[in-house]
């Protein structure tokens, strides 16, 4: 199977920046606590759009500052 590389969820870097915890942004951004971790442990397989949107707004952040993609080693 072709190896294409990954996406890395930063969702715990821009929460310290913003000195929000998890629970916090659930609320702001209208997410369910299991939603939540499974991105936060880069366990997500698929990620709704509407969902980056919300994290985004309630992060106050752009999306390359929450996702970042590893090239293939």
């Amino acid at each position: 199977m072709e190896n294409y590389g990954s996406i890395e969820v930063k969702i715990d870097e821009m929460l310290e920046k913003r000195n929000l915890s998890k629970n916090k942004l659930c609320f702001k951004a209208q997410l369910e606590r299991k939603q939540l971790n499974k991105l936060y442990k880069n366990e997500a397989v698929r990620i709704d759009f509407g969902v980056l949107c919300r994290i985004c707004f309630a992060l106050d952040c752009d999306i390359s500052d929450i996702l970042i993609y590893k090239k293939p080693e």
